[in-house]
C-alpha cells in the first residue's frame, strides 16, 4: 500500500514546477487536519487497486513535524490501520510516553525492539512496554548498546521494563528458538593498573542443550586468567556464566573514546550446535585523574582527539585549531571543573594549586573526592596575561592543566568598579562602560555598548577618566565610542547627563570639496573619494600625500587588457553616512558588465574596505587577475616592512620591493620618520563557488597592488568578495593584528 498526500510545494524534486495534480488549492481546514479538495469532486479518501497492491490518495496535508501528545498522530494510526493493514505493536489500551520512540523491527525468528528518548533534555529512566501479542514464557533480553552486555528480562503479561534510556535501549524478543546469545558483562571505564572480573554470558535460545568453551582476548600487554573457560550441558533456556580476572598494565595508553582497547568474548560450540560467536566490549580507558576546565562556556583544555581542525575561511584559506579561550585576569574569574577518578580515589583529599607570573591563587585549594564522577565550581585569581598552569594531585597522582590568562569580561567589570573617574562640574554619572583588549591595542576602534540611561531630563554626554568629553554617539539604548586602549589593558568611560549639552569631539570628518569629491579625515589621515568614477583620489597621512594617484579595483581580462575606473564606468549608487566616531560610504558602479561595490567603513585610525565584484551580463566572463591598486608614492614612502608567515619581519628600501605576499598579516610601508600606512588583508573568495585567492601583496616601483585572484572565470550571478584594512599611523604600527574587544557596563 502506497499512501500520498497533497505536496504544497510549488516546485519539484528538481526544480521544475508540478504538474496539474488531483487537487485544487482550495482546501478546509480541520482541527487536526487541513484537507484539500479534488478536481474531481470525490472525497478524502480514493483507493486505487494496483497489482497485487493499492494506491491511497489521501487529502490530509502531512504537517512539517508531529509534536508529541498531538492527536493527528492517533488519526494516522487509525488511517494505517485501516487502510493498509498496518496496526501498533504495543497491547491494545497501553500507555505510550510520547517522548519516548519505540520501533519493533523483525530480524529472522526474533524481533529487536528499539526506545529512544525524544526529549531534548532528557534523563537516564525506565519505559514499560507492553507487546500486542507477546507469547507467554517467551524470552526478552536487553541488549545494552553501549556494552556487550545481555540482561533477562522479567516478563509479566506481556509487559517488560527496559532500564537506563540515555538516550536508548534495545530488546531482543526470541519468539522462536534461535541460536544461543554471547553477552560480555565488564566495567565500562577502566583505569591503568585496573584489576576486574569480566563475566562471559550464553544464553541457550536453542531447542537442544549446547556445550562449548570460552576465550576472553585482551590487548596486548593485559593479563587474563580463567579457572575453567568450558561450559557443558547448558539446557534449552538456561544461562551460562564464566567469569575471566583481567588487568590492565599500569603503562596502558589512555583512550577516551573507547575504540583501542577491544575486548572479544568468543565461544566455540562442542555440542549441540557447530561454530563459533563472538561479540566485543570497547571500554574507555581513562587517567586515574581526570580533570577539564571549562571557562566561559568553552573547554580549556578539550581531549588532543576532541580539537576538531576548523576551516577559517581567511585570507590564506589556511586551516587552524582555535586556541581555548583565555581566563580573565586581574578580577575573580569563575571555572567549572569536572573529576572523573579511579574508585580508589574516593573519600580522598584532592589538592590544587596554579603556577605562574605574580601570586596567582586558586580557591578553594582542596576539595573532599565523594564519587567517581563529580563537578566543582572554583575561583581562579590571576594576576597578569600569560602562561599558567593548575595542578590537581590526589595521593601519588597528579594532572596538570595549562591556561592562558588574558583580558577577559571578569577584567573589564571589575575595572569598571574600581575605577574612580572624574566628571564636571554639575554632572551625574549614569553608568560606567568599559573596554578592553587582547593581541593589539585598540586606536579609535568604534565599539558600542548597552546602557540604560533612565528618565532623567538633561544632555548625555561620555567622558574619559580625567573628565574629558570623548567621541561618541548616544542612542537611546546604548552608547557608541571610538576607544584608545593600549594592549592587554582596559579603559574605563563614564556616561553622565548634565545641565547642558557640550561640543562633542570629532573622531571622523566629512567634507565636500567639489561635485565630484568627497573627503574623510581621522586621526592622522585624510583620503579623497570620487564619487563619480567610484576610485579614492588621494591619501594624506598628517597632511603630506603619500598616496596621490589612482586607488582602486583593477580588472584585468584573460587577454591582458587593464579594465581600470574611467568615464566609461560612473557611479550609479552612491550612500554615506557619518556620526563622530565612523563615517560609512557604499559606491556601486557597473564597469564592463562587472558589478563593483565598495563599502568603506572609516575610523579614527582605520580604514576598512568590504568590495564585491559580480558578473552581471548573461554570460561567462574570463579574467587573468582581479587585483586591487594603492596610488602610494615610493617616493614619500621609501620604507617597508612585512611581518612573515613564521612570525619574523623583514624589511627594505625602494627600488627594492617584494613579490606577492601569501599569507602575512600585515605590510607597513613607510615615511623617512617611521610614520606610515600599512595594509592588512582579510579574506578573499568568490562566494558562489568556493574558490579563495589571494595572490597577496605586490609592491615595486611601479604599483603596489593586492592581488585577489588569478585565471578565473566568472559565470552570470558569480561574486568575488575581499576584505582589507589601512591603517595610517604616526608612530610604530598598533595592531599588525585585529585587537579582540571585550566590553562591560556598570550602571549606577
Amino acid at each position: 500500500t502506497v499512501i500520498f498526500h497533497p505536496d504544497a510545494a510549488s516546485l519539484d524534486a528538481y526544480g521544475q514546477p508540478r504538474g496539474e495534480t488531483p487537487y485544487l488549492a482550495e482546501s478546509t481546514k480541520g482541527e487536526v487536519w487541513t484537507v484539500r479538495q479534488r478536481r474531481d469532486g470525490r472525497g478524502p479518501l480514493v483507493v486505487d487497486p494496483v497489482g497485487k497492491g493499492r494506491f491511497v490518495q489521501c487529502a490530509w496535508e502531512l504537517p512539517a513535524k508531529f509534536q508529541p501528545g498531538d492527536a493527528g498522530v492517533a488519526d494516522y494510526a487509525n488511517l494505517l490501520a485501516e487502510q493498509a493493514g498496518v496496526r501498533s505493536f504495543l497491547a491494545d489500551g497501553a500507555a505510550a510516553d510520547p517522548a519516548i520512540d519505540v520501533r519493533l523491527l523483525q530480524a529472522g525468528p526474533c524481533r529487536l525492539l528499539f526506545a529512544t528518548e525524544m526529549a531534548t533534555e532528557g534523563q537516564e529512566r525506565a519505559v514499560s512496554v507492553s507487546l500486542r501479542d507477546l507469547k507467554p514464557g517467551t524470552p526478552v533480553f536487553a541488549l545494552n548498546p553501549r556494552t556487550a552486555s545481555v540482561t533477562p528480562l522479567k516478563v509479566t503479561n506481556g509487559t517488560f521494563t527496559l532500564a537506563g534510556i540515555d538516550p536508548g535501549a534495545m530488546a531482543l524478543v526470541a519468539d522462536q528458538p534461535w541460536q544461543p546469545l554471547v553477552g560480555l558483562d565488564a566495567p565500562k571505564t577502566l583505569h591503568a593498573g585496573d584489576r576486574f572480573t569480566a563475566t562471559i554470558t550464553i544464553d541457550n535460545l536453542d531447542a537442544v542443550p549446547v556445550a562449548g568453551t570460552t576465550v576472553l582476548s585482551v590487548p596486548q600487554g593485559w593479563q587474563v586468567v580463567c579457572a575453567n573457560p568450558a561450559f557443558a550441558g547448558l539446557a534449552p533456556g538456561a544461562r551460562a556464566r564464566v567469569e575471566y580476572t583481567v588487568t590492565v598494565p599500569a603503562d596502558a595508553t589512555i583512550d577516551h573514546f573507547g575504540i583501542e582497547n577491544p575486548l572479544t568474548a568468543s565461544v566455540e560450540f562442542t555440542a549441540g550446535r557447530s561454530g563459533t560467536l563472538a561479540v566485543k566490549h570497547l571500554p574507555f580507558l581513562l587517567p586515574a585523574l581526570d580533570v577539564r576546565l571549562s571557562y566561559a562556556g568553552r573547554d580549556l583544555n578539550p581531549w588532543e582527539e576532541m580539537q576538531p581542525t576548523i576551516l577559517r575561511w581567511g585570507w590564506d584559506n589556511e586551516v587552524i585549531t582555535p586556541p581555548a579561550p583565555p581566563v580573565s585576569c586581574r578580577a575573580q574569574a569563575p571555572v567549572s571543573m569536572w573529576l572523573r577518578i579511579a574508585p580508589r580515589f574516593q573519600g580522598k583529599t584532592l589538592r590544587l594549586s596554579v603556577a605562574g607570573p605574580g601570586q596567582p591563587r586558586v580557591e578553594p585549594a582542596q576539595l573532599v573526592l565523594g564519587s567517581t564522577d563529580l563537578t566543582a565550581d572554583l575561583t581562579l585569581l590571576l594576576p597578569e596575561p600569560g602562561q599558567y598552569e593548575l595542578t590537581a594531585q590526589c595521593e601519588d597522582e597528579t594532572c596538570t592543566v595549562a591556561l592562558t590568562a588574558g583580558v577577559h569580561a571578569e577584567t573589564v567589570t571589575a575595572a569598571c568598579q574600581a575605577a574612580k573617574m572624574a566628571l564636571p562640574k554639575g554632572w551625574t554619572p549614569v553608568a560606567e562602560v568599559g573596554v578592553g583588549t587582547r593581541d593589539a591595542a585598540a586606536c579609535g576602534d568604534v565599539v558600542s555598548l548597552p546602557v540604560d540611561l533612565g528618565t532623567g531630563t538633561g544632555s548625555v554626554a561620555v567622558f574619559d577618566a580625567q573628565g574629558k568629553p570623548v567621541a561618541a554617539g548616544v542612542g537611546g539604548a546604548s552608547v557608541t565610542l571610538a576607544a584608545d586602549v593600549p594592549k592587554d589593558d582596559v579603559a574605563v568611560y563614564t556616561v553622565a547627563r548634565g545641565p547642558e549639552a557640550l561640543p562633542v569631539p570629532q573622531r571622523v570628518r566629512m567634507e565636500r570639496i567639489d561635485d565630484n569629491a568627497l573627503a574623510v579625515s581621522g586621526d592622522h589621515y585624510r583620503v579623497c573619494f570620487d564619487t563619480a568614477l567610484g576610485l579614492v583620489r588621494w591619501i594624506e597621512l598628517d597632511g603630506q600625500k603619500v598616496a596621490p594617484y589612482r586607488t582602486g579595483f583593477v580588472a584585468v581580462t584573460a587577454g591582458g587588457e587593464e579594465q581600470a575606473p574611467d568615464a566609461t564606468s560612473q557611479v550609479d549608487s552612491l550612500a554615506i553616512s557619518t556620526s563622530p566616531v565612523a563615517a560609512d560610504i557604499e559606491i556601486s558602479a557597473l564597469r564592463h558588465g562587472l558589478r563593483v561595490v565598495q563599502k568603506w567603513r572609516l575610523e579614527a585610525g582605520r580604514l576598512g574596505l568590504e568590495l564585491r565584484v559580480s558578473n552581471e551580463t548573461r554570460q561567462p566572463l574570463g579574467f587573468g587577475e582581479l587585483r586591487y591598486e594603492f596610488g602610494f608614492d615610493p617616493d614619500r614612502l621609501p620604507n617597508w616592512q612585512r611581518v612573515l608567515n613564521n612570525g619574523k619581519t623583514e624589511t627594505g628600501v625602494m627600488p627594492s620591493g617584494f613579490g606577492p605576499m601569501r599569507g602575512a598579516p600585515v605590510a607597513d610601508f613607510l615615511t623617512a620618520d617611521g610614520a606610515g600606512i600599512a595594509v592588512r588583508p582579510g579574506r578573499c573568495a568568490m562566494i558562489t563557488k568556493w574558490q579563495t585567492g589571494p595572490v597577496g601583496l605586490r609592491h615595486s616601483a611601479a604599483r603596489t597592488d593586492l592581488g585577489l585572484l588569478t585565471g578565473i572565470s566568472m559565470d552570470p550571478g558569480d561574486t568575488v568578495l575581499a576584505e582589507f584594512d589601512l591603517l595610517p599611523h604616526r608612530g610604530p604600527l598598533a595592531q599588525p593584528v585585529p585587537p579582540v574587544l571585550v566590553t562591560a557596563t556598570s550602571q549606577r
